[in-house]
């Protein structure tokens, strides 16, 4: 391993640690209570603010006690995204099939491949081009970081994995999120996304036609 890719490692490390340990203790905590919080995907957007703010809406959701640990199963058209509220910092993790950013999988070997690899890692650095959220919650973006696949012979399942860090003046606020990539990547179908906001966690899929969630806290 070279020394960059450890230090990615260490980093990715230190961004999932209150995930898993925030899991533990609210798994604990509520194993005795069986209280639980979910969240709501959300349709359609707002062009003003980036968001719908409609009450009736269909949703797919489901309820999560136990946070991610390591990634799931590489799927084609399905992406992973891990957000933890904790204060007023609010970490993002992203994991996208390289087949569904770049359209292939096996090491680059065309200049245009080599192109688009770049034009993938530009995308993925624009956070605001990434993530849409609540501008009431006053979040700005302090570090981002993106990992390209690690193209290795045999290893047909390479992954782009993107980590952002804000600050939120108004964390309080900050009640929903909408993934903004569907549009660029019309072959991703969705994204699976688990959540831990302060004392609550809960997850939901994703999709072009519910591209936003809603958090309960």
């Amino acid at each position: 391993m070279t020394t960059a890719a450890a230090v990615s490692a260490i980093r990715r490390a230190t961004l999932l640690l209150p995930v898993i340990l925030a899991g533990l203790l609210m798994a604990c905590e509520r194993e005795g209570s069986g209280s639980h919080s979910h969240s709501h995907a959300e349709p359609g957007i707002d062009r003003a603010h980036g968001f719908e703010h409609a009450d009736d809406h269909d949703h797919d959701h489901h309820h999560s006690h136990e946070p991610r640990r390591q990634h799931g199963a590489h799927v084609h058209g399905r992406g992973e995204i891990n957000l933890v509220l904790e204060g007023n910092r609010l970490d993002v993790e992203l994991v996208l099939p390289g087949v569904d950013v770049v359209g292939f999988e096996s090491a680059p070997s065309t200049g245009r491949q080599h192109q688009a690899i770049q034009e993938a890692e530009t995308l993925l650095n624009t956070a605001e081009k990434v993530l849409l959220l609540p501008p009431e919650a006053e979040c700005r973006l302090k570090e981002s970081e993106t990992l390209l696949p690690q193209y290795r012979r045999g290893n047909t399942h390479a992954d782009f994995q993107a980590y952002y860090a804000f600050e939120c003046a108004e964390p309080a606020r900050l009640r929903r999120v909408q993934f903004a990539l569907f549009e660029q990547l019309p072959t991703l179908e969705a994204m699976s996304l688990k959540w831990i906001v302060e004392d609550q966690q809960g997850a939901a899929t994703l999709s072009p036609s519910l591209p936003a969630t809603r958090f309960s806290h």
